[in-house]
């Protein structure tokens, strides 16, 4: 198995930005039945949107406006998060990709906004001019939207059997804390349950990498079912000399390394 290097984070395949791995068509179905609902929010900003401005005045429903446009977008940028922390890859933790998936989500609601609101008028047509009312107000719509999308694309993950954030934190420490196996005495009872415990353990892990639908999440799967696959294959001697790295055999030290790059990767996914 080769070693990857660490990177503070790895490229995903685009449509993940918007899914982080679960299927297209939740998503899509999520889309569409936005179309109806901004109809009829546009509609209703259509109607109340000059009384307010009346009442405030423009600069305080500008202020009104971008105030919620932020809260919105704090909600999703924190769903995007979450749902990133419920992925076996540990890039989806990262700021940066946290940030790609909140202007991902921003342009499928502009992809909706923008149509609607040139069709119903909301706001008024550039050739008038956009002012700094129309420019809050179409932000509004947009950030609301993208945040309504994100949250119910969320709401739709029960749907799925996959497993939660906690067991996905719970069962990744279980298996590196219990590496410590081989730091048991020689031929004590304590060391013998121990040992089972770590076996156990690497088939919990093994069940659970089998929800990975990432890509990145699918290479960390695929990675520690090899490298089980050749540590099972070796002799209680050489699997003790293969976790504590303590041994001048060339092919039980790349199985060290190896072991090494799974518990560096298993750690950045608990501990983020």
């Amino acid at each position: 198995m080769h070693v990857r290097i660490p990177l503070p984070f790895d490229a995903a395949e685009p449509i993940e930005y918007l899914t982080f791995g679960r299927k297209s068509w939740l998503l899509f179905r999520v889309w569409l039945l936005q179309v109806v609902i901004l109809f009829f929010e546009v509609q209703i900003l259509r109607s109340v949107h000059p009384s307010i401005e009346r009442a405030l005045g423009s600069l305080e429903v500008v202020q009104l406006y971008l105030v919620i446009s932020l809260v919105a977008l704090l909600v999703l940028a924190s769903f995007a998060r979450r749902m990133g922390r419920l992925t076996f890859a540990a890039s989806f933790r990262h700021p940066l990709h946290v940030g790609l998936s909140v202007f991902g989500y921003l342009g499928m609601a502009g992809s909706l906004v923008l149509p609607v609101v040139s069709l119903t008028g909301v706001p008024p047509a550039v050739a008038d001019g956009v002012d700094a009312v129309d420019v809050a107000l179409v932000s509004l719509v947009t950030t609301t939207l993208a945040a309504l999308l994100i949250v119910e694309f969320y709401a739709l993950f029960d749907l799925e059997d996959y497993p939660s954030k906690r067991e996905i934190r719970t069962t990744t420490r279980g298996w590196v804390r219990a590496l410590d196996w081989c730091e048991e005495p020689d031929g004590t009872r304590r060391k013998r349950e121990r040992y089972e415990e770590f076996r156990q353990r690497t088939d919990d892990l093994s069940a659970l990498l089998e929800y990975a639908a990432t890509a990145e999440g699918r290479e960390l799967g695929g990675d520690f079912e090899d490298w089980v696959a050749d540590y099972q294959q070796q002799s209680l001697l050489s699997q003790e000399a293969i976790v504590r790295g303590d041994t001048r055999n060339q092919r039980l030290q790349d199985q060290h390394r190896s072991l090494q790059d799974l518990v560096d990767r298993f750690e950045r996914i608990s501990e983020m």
